[in-house]
């Protein structure tokens, strides 16, 4: 049982309408970290993150004590939620789960989520990025060993979406 994939859980800030998310990706056995405000999602629904990222100019109320916490500087060329998946990277972590990457207020975060999924895709781990019933990853196909540009597969249904990361 020593090759087993490590599997991480990356919290965004944007809102998670439905805490049975965390269930169907088995949040409790995979690492997870949170990026900025992903923090007061994690509070809400009762996940204890592992490791806490970002620069904090928008989570809610005070840092946790007891939690490893990696502070950004605000001025910065990554997003805090593509340090978190460089860190994920660099612990080990090869197949990821993006929760709270999707909606919010601004469209821009959503696109550079997307970002941040093509970004795990192409460093060869398996991620999804999932938001209530909807879901999608990026996959590449290959065909006479050339690999095909990488294409987004979105699903309507959660379970579908799980499946995909199984």
């Amino acid at each position: 049982m020593g090759n087993e994939i490590k599997r991480c859980i990356l919290l965004g800030s944007a809102p998670v309408e439905d805490g049975a998310v965390f269930d169907a990706f088995d949040a409790k056995n995979a690492y997870r970290i949170c990026a900025d405000g992903g923090l007061d999602t994690a509070r809400k629904y009762g996940i204890l993150p592992d490791l806490l990222i970002g620069d904090f100019d928008s989570v809610r109320g005070e840092l946790p004590e007891g939690i490893e916490t990696i502070r950004l500087k605000p001025e910065k060329d990554d997003t805090d939620l593509l340090a978190a998946a460089r860190e994920g990277l660099r612990r080990g972590c090869r197949e990821f789960i993006l929760l709270g990457a999707l909606g919010g207020e601004r469209f821009e975060h959503s696109y550079a989520n997307l970002c941040v999924l093509q970004f795990l895709a192409r460093e060869g781990c398996r991620a999804v990025m999932a938001e209530r019933a909807r879901g999608c990853f990026f996959c590449k196909r290959e065909r006479r060993n050339r690999f095909f540009k990488c294409a987004v597969q979105c699903f309507l249904h959660s379970h579908l979406v799980a499946q995909a990361v199984q």
